[in-house]
């Protein structure tokens, strides 16, 4: 009788660790995919984050662009009124020094 009970609590035993084991398995699948997970999901922030900042220095790129532009056609205006004003004045002078050499 003695020998059935100890073999009983070795069987019972062996079947505690068995669960034992196949709980520590599952538990270390359920943290290395949540691990997975969280790594996927920081991943996506990332390149959602990388693809907000492309976004907004793509638009102020463009913004700059745009400035640069208005400032070159109003550098430009401003060159065809000073070379409006001035051609009168250059064309007296050239005919000036014209005449004096001839």
């Amino acid at each position: 009788m003695a020998e059935r009970l100890i073999k009983e609590v070795q069987t019972i035993e062996l079947k505690a660790d068995k669960i034992i084991s196949e709980a520590r398995e599952q538990a270390e699948r359920l943290l290395a995919d949540a691990a997975a997970k969280a790594k996927a999901d920081s991943e996506a922030v990332n390149l959602n984050a990388k693809k907000k900042a492309a976004v907004i220095i793509g638009a102020a790129e463009n913004a700059a662009a745009k400035e640069q532009l208005k400032m070159t056609r109003a550098n430009e205006a401003q060159c065809r009124e000073l070379a409006e004003k001035t051609a009168p004045k250059m064309k007296k002078a050239v005919q000036a020094i014209v005449m004096a050499l001839f």
